[in-house]
């Protein structure tokens, strides 16, 4: 039965291979994620610099906007975005 089969050496490597597919892709999801956070953190800096003229009113707009338009999202407080 299943007993039997957890001992063979075919399934030990089966799980074996799994395990690091699975492993594998986990890392990459984290590493791809972290480039992207990192990617649209310099992306909305550039942004707010491009728009720096306008003090510090904009970012305080920006910030209450963005909240109101998506409440989920946390990390854009005005203090965040300085």
């Amino acid at each position: 039965g299943v007993a039997m089969l957890a001992n063979t050496s075919e399934y030990k490597e089966s799980l074996s291979r799994v395990v690091g597919i699975i492993a594998n892709a986990r890392a990459n999801a984290v590493q791809k994620a972290s480039a992207q956070m990192v990617r649209m953190y310099w992306v909305t800096g550039a942004v707010l610099n491009e728009n720096a003229a306008y003090g510090p009113a904009f970012i305080e707009s920006l910030s209450r906007d963005h909240r109101a338009a998506r409440p989920g999202i946390k990390g854009f407080s005005v203090r965040s975005l300085r």
